[in-house]
């Protein structure tokens, strides 16, 4: 024993008459594996490629008396079951007993190669029945400094709990203690820090204290991941963001309410996910960002089914793919919220509330400039949406897929106008598809076309019985393709193309499975294939003008 540690003991007996740390001080408590059943395993191996060492851990099973040091066991991947052998227990435990961890920059993962040797280790430090975990983290990242230590230095803690990776550590061995916790006081963290950390721990029911204000690129991504028993948060006072941090933080956890996040300035990433498919997630956070970053809110509550109020969203200045996703998937979300930027992004409204089946009033979309995939699929499966406001989507010049799937299988009786004289690639792409309620289709100015802009635009809308009269005088690649196929009550087409003979791709499948019969009505002289689904169906009348 060091004169450290002796002196640590000494100032332990004068402030609580024991040379151990109560139960309660996890801060003096080294990482800890304390056994719930008799005949617990305790294994510390690793499994590499290539030319790297083990790593060396040391242990105590007498609360910090003594120490003992400890290689990792080679564990022996067998590829045809998948399992893993991980040799020897580093100790066997019976109820009660507890083992206490010690080392400096533990590593989960690390990797070594130069040009002649590729070499990397998986590291494995877990019980083979669940048991209790508890005590500073600091004790695998500083050693013996453990107490003081705030850096994370160039520990990797990435999976450090995690399970069922690969058929890596098939047992869900963590367990919450009832009193002591796992404490986590690092102020000072590194990139990928505490990335999975709990991946899949069901037995965590209480999540760690996470002080750092300044956070690193994902260093909390994934941190809970799956943790079925976790509901409530932690409290989460960083103020300045990076890439990633929060990335799918609590994705598929039992969270019912979500930490307030106190950031006004974001980062790449930072949100993507971060509550995705949390379903007893009841309340939203307040976000009060007003000037948005890529993808910062990207799929952040998406499948969160019990969601019924988003949150206010006050930017004004968005980014690329800033909203896309993020209600996807909310089918008890009521209302939309509003929406106020002027200035769009690529992708920025993207899936935004697709499914989300509850929506029936739409919010205000101002803009009057538009970027690619700007509100692709944004109301994809709003099945309670019917009808839009007034001059819905004012621009006249579009942007390559900035409609594309808009209202795809929603309850739309009567679609927005469409004033647009500009269009792009891809623009009306599936725009109204499935709409089986759609009565009447909106007017289409456009003279000059752009390659699949109006592809599967009416597919599916089975109550559509006219087409929008079709002015282009020239078809180019794809541009009808299957624009009414299964419209199956259609019988009115109006299309003025003169070159429509030229090529079948440009009107391939377009009037496949629509009603039997009805009237074509094209331009004096132009030709056309006849009795197909490409040009003019069989049994249609042609009219001429």
């Amino acid at each position: 024993m060091n004169i450290r540690d002796l002196l640590l003991r000494r100032r332990m007996m004068m402030d609580w008459g024991s040379p151990f740390p109560p139960p309660s001080d996890m801060l003096h408590t080294p990482m800890t594996f304390e056994a719930i059943e008799d005949g617990t395993g305790v294994y510390f191996s690793s499994y590499r490629e290539g030319d790297i060492d083990l790593p060396v851990i040391e242990f105590s099973l007498d609360d910090g008396g003594t120490w003992e040091k400890q290689s990792a066991t080679e564990a022996i991947h067998d590829e045809g079951t998948g399992e893993y052998d991980y040799g020897e227990p580093l100790a066997v435990l019976n109820v009660g007993d507890k083992v206490r961890f010690r080392c400096e920059n533990y590593k989960t993962y690390e990797e070594n190669s130069t040009d002649d040797n590729y070499a990397f280790i998986n590291n494995y430090l877990f019980c083979s029945k669940p048991s209790y975990v508890y005590g500073n983290i600091m004790s695998i990242v500083a050693g013996e400094n453990y107490v003081e230590a705030k850096n994370l230095g160039d520990a990797n803690l990435y999976m450090l709990f995690a399970h069922d990776i690969d058929g890596a550590v098939p047992v869900d061995y963590y367990v919450t203690h009832p009193t002591n916790d796992i404490i986590l006081p690092a102020t000072e963290l590194n990139e990928d820090g505490y990335s999975n950390m709990f991946w899949k721990c069901n037995g965590l029911t209480r999540a760690p204290e996470l002080p750092a204000t300044t956070l690193t690129g994902w260093c909390y991504a994934h941190m809970f991941l799956s943790c079925s028993n976790l509901t409530t948060p932690p409290e989460l006072p960083a103020l300045t963001l990076s890439e990633g941090c929060y990335e799918g933080m609590f994705a598929e956890s039992g969270l019912t309410t979500a930490p307030e996040l106190l950031a006004t300035e974001l980062a790449e990433g930072c949100y993507y996910g971060m509550f995705s498919r949390c379903k007893s997630l009841t309340t939203a956070p307040i976000l009060r960002a007003r000037h948005l970053a890529n993808r910062c809110y990207s799929t952040m509550f998406a499948e969160c089914t019990a969601l019924v109020n988003p949150p206010e969203l006050p930017a004004i200045t968005i980014a690329g793919n800033c909203y896309s996703g993020m209600f996807d998937g909310c089918s008890n979300l009521l209302s939309a919220p509003e929406l106020p930027a002027t200035t769009l992004a690529e992708s920025c409204y993207s899936a935004m509330f697709r499914g989300c089946s509850k929506i029936s009033e739409l919010p205000v979309l101002p803009a009057t400039i538009l970027a690619d995939s700007c509100y692709a699929s944004m109301f994809n499966s709003c099945s309670s949406v019917v009808n839009t406001p007034n001059n819905y989507l004012p621009a006249t010049n579009l942007a390559p897929n900035c409609y594309s799937g808009m209202f795809a299988k929603t309850g739309l009786i009567n679609a927005p106008a469409l004033p647009a004289t500009h269009i792009e690639k891809n623009c009306y792409r599936e725009m109204f598809e499935g709409c089986a309620e759609l009565l009447v289709a909106p007017g289409l100015p456009a003279t000059e076309l752009a390659e699949a802009c109006y592809y599967r635009m009416f597919n599916g809308c089975t109550s559509l019985t006219t087409t929008p009269r079709l002015e282009a005088q020239s078809l180019v690649n794809m541009c009808y393709s299957e624009m009414f196929k299964d419209c199956t009550s259609l019988a009115s087409v109006v299309c003025l193309a003169e070159n429509a003979y030229q090529s079948s791709v440009n009107t391939a499948r377009w009037l496949r499975n629509v009603s039997p019969s009805g009237t074509f009505t094209k331009k004096a002289g132009a030709r056309w294939l006849m009795d197909t689904e490409d040009g003019i169906p069989a049994g249609w009348t042609v009219v001429e003008v």
